[in-house]
């Protein structure tokens, strides 16, 4: 692909296919490095890409070129790469040291981290209800997708499908987020099995 936009389109076309898929997409982003080293999109597209995996030290690097090409320091990306790791502690410093620096228009966004740094801190309750808050104003998939998570952890496969339905009503065939919903569905309920099985 001759553009970073292209790229990532692929990369969404081979996770659709799945957990097979996941390996050849993060390999078509390594691939690509080369080629856009100096490109803004890429790394910022492929941090976006490693955070929706929850690769938290492949989303790390590519912010850190991002924030070298830009001379910008991405706040929200550092917030979220620290609740990647479960860092709550470090997410919420970063969320504090950023100031007034946060541009407006990443507001939601924020609110978004504050209430992620609740699930971390322990009050899940708190987060699900600051996440249905945001879902009633908002088409973020982000929100929903983050709700469909909660479910699955808490093992409510009703609730999970029912969100993972709207996922895949809202994004189309190709999506990621219902079929990201879908492998960690299937992982979570293998796991319930073999745990039973014990």
């Amino acid at each position: 692909p001759d553009s970073p936009r292209l790229v990532f389109l692929d990369v969404k076309g081979r996770l659709a296919r799945g957990a097979s898929g996941l390996e050849e997409a993060n390999e078509l982003v390594r691939a690509s490095e080369a080629q856009f080293a100096d490109n803004l999109e890429f790394w910022r597209l492929a941090a976006e890409h490693y955070l929706s995996l929850f690769m938290p030290d492949a989303a790390q690097t590519a912010a850190q070129r991002y924030e070298e090409l830009s001379k910008t320091t991405d706040y929200v990306t550092r917030a979220r790469i620290a609740l990647a790791r479960g860092d709550g502690p470090q997410a919420e410093k970063i969320l504090i040291e950023s100031g007034r620096a946060m541009p407006t228009d990443q507001r939601d966004e924020i609110l978004l981290l504050c209430s992620q740094l609740a699930e971390v801190n322990g009050r899940r309750e708190a987060f699900r209800q600051s996440l249905l808050r945001m879902a009633q104003d908002s088409s973020d998939l982000q929100v929903f997708f983050n709700l469909a998570l909660l479910a699955i952890a808490d093992e409510d496969w009703e609730q999970a499908l029912q969100l993972q339905n709207k996922l895949s009503k809202a994004e189309g065939e190709t999506g990621s987020y219902w079929r990201l919903c879908e492998i960690y569905r299937r992982l979570r309920l293998a796991q319930s099995a073999t745990t039973e099985e014990e």
